[in-house]
């Protein structure tokens, strides 16, 4: 993305925060961005980071355009909730703890819980021969040995991505928006689409790739030029 003449800042990992956290969190480094090289930006984010920069875009945060992955959803709605427990494996198991989880979070917000117990990067990698083997040395085999890898987020930091309800509603959203629709996402696609529908009549458009999570490190340049095109557009 830096090859068309973009400065490209990269946020640290997330460190078990809450999505409000999160949201104050990315609110900080945009404005840092603002004050220090110019208010037009354009913000990636997926999962995680898309939960929480959608809900700053909602809050109007300092943000010029958003494309999202992987994200973005209303954390507390039902349809949302609905569809992350859908399937097998990792799904499951996020379906059998919620309950506990609520309860046990109230009285030890801040145990930790291993990553793996609600998220499976196995699941992740794309099912394509091809994509597969690519995702898996750069995942397996690479990104989840890194030392500086989350394993574990306090029990507090996982509940809020069921518990944090928007700051605003989807009304409320003005910043032009793309969403980046993977056919064998983590989640049932048909819920990012849905809530793409719901979006105002704002500038927006919705593009579904042929791929899973890991779509834009096994197709880095079509990613890339995928994104550029948005922000040239909107930025």
């Amino acid at each position: 993305m830096s090859s068309p003449g973009y400065n490209v800042f990269i946020m640290p990992k997330h460190g078990g925060y809450t999505i409000n956290e999160l949201m104050q969190r990315h609110r900080d480094a945009l404005s840092h961005i603002a004050d220090n090289w110019g208010d037009r930006i354009g913000v990636f984010a997926e999962g995680l980071g898309g939960f929480a920069a959608f809900y700053l875009a909602l809050d109007h945060g300092p943000m010029s355009s958003a494309v999202y992955q992987n994200a973005p959803g209303i954390l507390t709605e039902h349809k949302f909730q609905e569809t992350v427990m859908k399937g097998r494996g990792a799904a499951q198991r996020r379906k059998l703890m919620l309950p506990f989880a609520k309860f046990l979070s109230r009285a030890l917000p801040q145990i930790r819980i291993p990553i793996s117990m609600y998220l499976d990067f196995k699941e992740l990698v794309d099912s394509k021969a091809g994509n597969r083997a690519l995702e898996t040395r750069l995942v397996i085999d690479g990104y989840r040995k890194d030392p500086d890898f989350d394993r574990s987020y306090p029990l507090s930091a996982v509940m809020s991505l069921v518990l944090t309800p928007p700051p605003k509603p989807l009304a409320a959203l003005e910043i032009p928006t793309m969403l980046l629709v993977p056919a064998r996402g983590w989640s049932d696609p048909a819920y990012v689409k849905d809530l793409y529908s719901r979006l105002p009549s704002i500038k927006k458009k919705l593009v579904e790739v042929d791929g899973s999570v890991f779509w834009m490190l096994s197709h880095p340049d079509e990613a890339a030029n995928v994104i550029c095109n948005w922000f040239d557009e909107t930025v």
